[in-house]
């Protein structure tokens, strides 16, 4: 599982929270606790983005241990309305920080480039040369990524080449993501 993927499965578990706080509309109840728990992708999620975002990851642990400790409290006495109003208070807390904690990390892994492959004639078109003018300079260019064979190009990591061609070609402003880029998260 990827990080987009591992944020989408935060994301739902959110959404079932939310719906539940907010748009249900029904009083809170001893079955809420499938609402706050994470489900077991999400928690799956929560393991993988914990090694990338540990701050965030451990504060909506420790919201979700809130809401526990107040679903306890609830459900020793079900008709204390302050108990009622502290488990519902903790959820309204857990859901926020998931909320911003899906925002923040939604955008680092959006900032975060996704190597892309280009060809040498992909290459040359960014820096307003032709294939055969970039084939002079090989020896001098970083390394293909993967060595073409059998009729296929080959290929270079668009982040190890563009510097160079920045430099080579005075060209400062080449993008750090490739245009054509396939592989960019969405």
């Amino acid at each position: 599982m990827d990080s987009q993927e591992a944020l989408h499965w935060v994301r739902g578990w959110y959404e079932r929270l939310r719906y539940r706080l907010w748009d249900d509309g029904s009083p809170p109840s001893k079955y809420d606790w499938c609402h706050f728990q994470p489900d077991r992708m999400a928690a799956n999620a929560l393991d993988q983005l914990s090694v990338e975002y540990s701050h965030i990851v451990t504060q909506i642990a420790a919201y979700v241990k809130e809401a526990r400790r107040r679903e306890t409290e609830y459900l020793a006495d079900e008709t204390n309305e302050d108990l009622i109003e502290g488990f519902a208070s903790a959820q309204m807390h857990l859901c926020d920080r998931l909320r911003s904690g899906i925002e923040v990390m939604g955008r680092k892994i959006e900032e975060t480039p996704v190597e892309c492959l280009v060809t040498l004639q992909q290459a040359a078109a960014m820096v307003s040369r032709g294939k055969s003018t970039l084939e002079k300079y090989k020896g001098r260019m970083p390394t293909e990524h993967v060595k073409g064979k059998g009729g296929k190009p080959s290929l270079w990591t668009w982040s190890e080449l563009r510097p160079w061609l920045a430099e080579t070609f005075d060209m400062p402003k080449l993008p750090k993501r490739f245009p054509a880029d396939k592989f960019r998260q969405s």
